[in-house]
């Protein structure tokens, strides 16, 4: 059994087997955006990866022996990770059913962002949308009469968003708070929407009491 230097959260000990293989299937793990704590060996099965606080989205590019090696999930995988400890197995198996397993420990501090990536209104994204923008004035048809899907993309998947969902839009204007909670529980940010419908002078509906129109009554018809 060898202590080994973990991350800067934590430490673990990593024990060997003594019947550890001398070659593997993965010959190479490699991470994008993230930092391993020691370098690849085929016969160490455990690995600590420090990532940034803004990078949640670290790429794993594994290199195999030959052709014929079947990696599960693919030779390139981009995976989420949520503030903390993020596990990641990858398995392979070899032309001879052989089976190698190694674990990915990625540790990533909570990120103070409260910027989301996106905001969509009627799923469609709000036009010239940036992030750092916290008010939007968004026009709408006058002949939307009830409700509206409001929804939004996450810039890091442990931010925490209030306000989504649907919303009345039966009145000519209304205004609507997003609030967007930083995985660090302490920055937050509020987007303002004001949604106000195009102006419209033409009737909803027309009767005549006690008498029938001899045809279908449309608002964009005018005799």
């Amino acid at each position: 059994t060898t202590l080994t230097a973990g991350v800067s959260l934590t430490s673990k000990a990593t024990i060997t087997s003594l019947t550890s293989f001398e070659t593997s299937a993965i010959t190479n793990i490699k991470i994008e955006n993230g930092n391993m704590t020691r370098e690849f060996s085929p016969a160490e099965t455990d690995y600590y990866i420090e990532l940034d606080s803004e990078e949640p989205y670290p790429t794993i590019i594994i290199e195999t022996i030959g052709e014929n090696i079947e990696v599960e999930g693919g030779l390139t995988q981009t995976i989420e990770t949520k503030p903390g400890e993020t596990i990641k197995e990858i398995k392979a198996i070899d032309e001879y059913g052989f089976e190698y397993e190694y674990t990915l420990h990625f540790v990533r501090k909570p990120s103070s962002d409260s910027f989301l990536k996106s905001i969509l209104v009627d799923q469609k994204e709000v036009e010239s949308y940036e992030e750092t923008t916290t008010r939007y004035e968004i026009v709408m048809p006058y002949w939307i009469e009830d409700e509206l899907d409001l929804d939004a993309i996450k810039k890091l998947p442990g931010q925490t968003i209030k306000g989504l969902g649907k919303i009345d839009v039966s009145a000519s204007t209304t205004i609507k708070i997003i609030e967007v909670i930083a995985e660090d529980g302490y920055h937050s940010t509020k987007y303002n929407l004001i949604l106000t419908k195009q102006p419209n002078t033409k009737l909803k509906s027309l009767d005549i009491k006690d008498y029938n129109f001899a045809q279908i009554f449309e608002s964009g018809k005018f005799e």
